[in-house]
């Protein structure tokens, strides 16, 4: 099956496969092996984590995802109310 019919477009599984990079480059191949399924597990949560809410991104003037996007809907809802 391809991913178009699992309901899926192309660039959004070519953004998986990159952040899917980023987190083996970033955490697992950095901070080694874990005891158990459960350390590995609880270290990808506390990435994804870090990765959604506190990394500086660039593309928005290093402000973390999680400050930049109700500031982006709270402007983009101004500028429909005007």
């Amino acid at each position: 099956m391809t991913a178009r019919q699992h309901g899926h477009r192309w660039p959004r599984v070519g953004v998986d496969h990159a952040v899917i990079g980023l987190l083996k480059t970033e955490l697992v191949r950095r901070h080694g092996s874990w005891r158990s399924f459960g350390q590995l597990e609880l270290a990808t949560a506390r990435w994804v984590d870090w990765y959604n809410n506190r990394r500086l991104h660039s593309a928005i003037d290093d402000v973390p995802p999680a400050e930049f996007e109700p500031a982006y809907y709270a402007r983009s809802t101004t500028v429909d109310a005007s």
